[in-house]
């Protein structure tokens, strides 16, 4: 048996220990040698030092120990039966938190050491060796550990800065859990993240999801009895499971019986998820996935998904404030403009009918349900401006002077400037005041022409048009249907956008159709 030389025959004792206040968490080592009196000799010294310590007598078992319990260091023999320290070193390259490894050796060469230190070996030391280069040594390993600690609990505080930051900048719910999730994807190694909550009507809605590898594909429902994992969760900050615990505490019934689970196309190796509790009730989960048999949550990955479920409750309360004070001044703000109509025959219920309309061709345009509900709302409150204009020259039955056509065009700014200082308003602001734009550039207030009009205010400019030319005013009577739509056609690539009226003229046919006699 090689020895190991005690200098200066001084007893271990009285070495520092590597557990400080600066540094509450014992260093974890693995010592891993084939000859059991060395193990336990170098196992006595470092706990004697305050190292937490575990001992394996070969490179399988020192994997499977690492695979259930990651190490911070480990030390290993060169030379060993089956799998030699050089093997094992690479096997563990591909775990999620490799250790930092000391090689052992007996036989050490120059090529032997170059070798370690190409595949990732922090040091070798040769045996026999003195104890205070033995303890130096490890000393300086675990700094090392603590060192790139350090930098990821920077990380993590990196990170939460930037979703606190996001949270500030936007009250965008899908953008905030966007980020979340990508985040906790990336911290946690994990390969599929969700985040459910429960909606008005008690049911659990998958609010966003991603995975590693499948890109925007549509995913599998995870095989997660959500009932189980609540009672789990009711009175904890985290749940974390692995391999065949799932079926008794998540998957019911068990996978065995389960058809369901089995064409899963991946199994679960481990799982964790910290609860989303709105005023104490718990009302959703934050879950990451591992497929990897090889990514085991730990303690510390789920205290990590504590603090991001944290963040997306924030997120999901800020919402819902955020929207409840939205819906709150809308429908002031279209109180008003009811309250303007009103006292006009002639414009009773005008920005409810173009409302519609408007709505009709964003749904036909396929637009997305934020820019239907931005543009719904810029036709409700289009005309919010004329608040400052006299009725009676809105109702003048002769044509307008040019004072009084500059005083009505004057409208849009009068728009833009009540809504401007509502800064949940300022989506919908551009399509109000852009909506007397002509596509050939020759409308107001600015000129644009094309493109360059936002494409809800040429949505509404049709929709507006319309609805005006089928109304009776005081200057006229209502138009037909028939003659609205000749004047839409007539004005095409001028005031309208060809696009926008191709839709809405197709809009009004098949409502034509559909509320024609069936013989």
């Amino acid at each position: 048996m090689p020895e190991i030389k005690l200098g200066n025959n001084q007893p271990a004792a009285n070495h520092s220990s590597p557990m400080t206040e600066d540094n509450p968490l014992p260093i974890s080592i693995l010592i891993v040698d084939d000859e059991k009196p060395i193990r336990d000799v170098i196992v006595d010294i470092l706990k004697e030092e305050g190292y937490q310590v575990e001992s394996a007598a070969d490179g399988d078992e020192a994997m499977d120990i690492l695979e259930h319990h990651p190490a911070d260091i480990m030390i290993t023999d060169l030379e060993m039966p089956r799998v030699r320290g050089i093997e094992l070193l690479k096997r563990t390259r591909n775990l999620p938190s490799p250790p930092i490894t000391i090689l052992m050796t007996g036989f050490g060469t120059v090529e032997t050491a170059i070798e370690a230190m190409k595949l990732g070996a922090y040091d070798y030391i040769l045996k026999p060796f003195k104890l205070e280069e033995f303890i130096e040594l490890v000393k300086k390993a675990s700094n090392k550990f603590r060192f790139e600690r350090e930098n990821v609990q920077l990380k993590e505080l990196l990170s939460l800065y930037r979703i606190s930051e996001a949270m500030i900048a936007t009250l965008d719910l899908k953008q905030l859990l966007a980020l979340i999730v990508e985040i906790v994807l990336s911290e946690l190694k994990a390969d599929r993240v969700a985040v459910y909550f429960t909606n008005d009507h008690g049911l659990l809605d998958l609010l966003m999801e991603k995975s590693k590898t499948s890109g925007d594909q549509a995913l599998e429902p995870l095989p997660i009895n959500f009932d189980r994992l609540k009672s789990n969760l009711e009175n904890r900050e985290m749940f974390i499971a692995s391999g065949f615990k799932l079926s008794e505490v998540l998957l019911s019934p068990t996978p065995e019986k389960d058809s369901s689970f089995l064409a899963h196309p991946q199994t679960i190796y481990s799982i964790v998820a910290a609860p989303l509790r709105l005023q104490k009730e718990l009302r959703g989960f934050l879950i990451a996935v591992s497929y990897d048999p090889r990514m085991i949550f730990t303690d510390g990955h789920g205290k990590s998904m504590v603090i991001f479920s944290s963040r997306a409750v924030m997120a999901l309360e800020n919402a819902r404030l955020y929207e409840e004070l939205a819906q709150t001044l809308t429908q002031t703000i279209e109180g008003l403009v009811a309250a303007l109509e009103a006292k006009d025959n002639y414009t009773r219920g005008h920005s409810e009918r173009v409302a519609l309309y408007a709505r009709k061709i964003a749904e036909a345009m396929n637009l997305d349900k934020l820019q239907v509900n931005n543009i719904t709302h810029a036709a409700r409150l289009h005309d919010i401006g004329k608040i400052g204009i006299r009725l009676e020259t809105l109702n003048k039955p002769g044509k307008l002077t040019k004072e009084e056509q500059k005083m009505f065009q004057y409208h849009t700014h009068l728009s833009r400037k009540i809504l401007e200082p509502i800064k949940i308003m300022r989506d919908i602001i551009p399509i109000i005041y852009h909506h007397h734009e002509h596509f050939d550039g020759k409308g107001y207030p600015e000129g644009k022409k094309g493109n360059d009009i936002p494409l809800g205010a040429r949505i509404l400019a049709v929709a507006d048009s319309y609805e005006v030319m089928t109304s009776d005013r005081s200057y006229r009577k209502a138009r037909s249907q028939r003659q609205a739509i000749q004047e839409l056609k007539r004005c095409l690539g001028t005031q309208f956008d060809p696009q926008v009226v191709e839709v809405f003229l197709k809009i009004l046919d098949a409502d034509k159709t559909s509320s024609a006699p069936q013989s």
